[in-house]
């Protein structure tokens, strides 16, 4: 019987890896993209986690196979330009304050349309007028999420359609 069978290393780490490095790529480049749920950034952020626990897990495990690499130039260089590049693409994305794009789109999307129009850059009559020429039923004092709703969508929705058009007029 081939004892390597029996290792987690074999059995559990390395596969439970490989599906942490996907799943955490691809809810990477979603959020990247700005294409994600907050289920989305929890997931990414806790099985990113874990896919940390695996790799100190192997690390630990073949200290060895990583030592003797390291004592070739060509894999303390790699590690090198590794860490270097990933301490400068944080500290030129970093960012100490904490934004939270929902909470100022759940903001807006609770505002009535005459106070929300300003944040797009358009008067309330244009952004009335924006809403009404895509067949969407409005009025000035509805909220964006009221105007979604009666229009079979959500606030997000509204608030997307006058961004747009306040991109195309600028």
């Amino acid at each position: 019987m081939d004892s390597r069978g029996s290792d987690p290393t074999d059995t559990i780490v390395k596969p439970a890896m490989i599906a942490l490095l996907v799943v955490s790529g691809v809810t990477g480049i979603m959020m990247l993209t700005h294409r994600y749920s907050d289920l989305v950034r929890f997931a990414h952020e806790w099985l990113s986690v874990l896919f940390i626990v695996a790799a100190l897990w192997l690390l630990v495990r073949n200290w060895r196979i990583f030592a003797r690499s390291f004592k070739r130039g060509s894999g303390r260089g790699a590690f090198g330009i590794a860490l270097v590049a990933s301490v400068a693409l944080t500290g030129m994305t970093g960012n100490a304050q904490h934004v939270s794009p929902t909470t100022v789109l759940q903001a807006l999307s609770s505002a009535p349309l005459e106070k929300a129009a300003p944040a797009f850059g358009l008067e309330p009559e244009t952004a009335l007028a924006v809403l009404h020429q895509a067949g969407i039923k409005a009025s000035l004092g509805d909220t964006l999420s009221t105007i979604g709703a009666r229009n079979g969508t959500n606030g997000a929705e509204i608030a997307s359609r006058l961004a747009e058009q306040a991109q195309a007029s600028e």
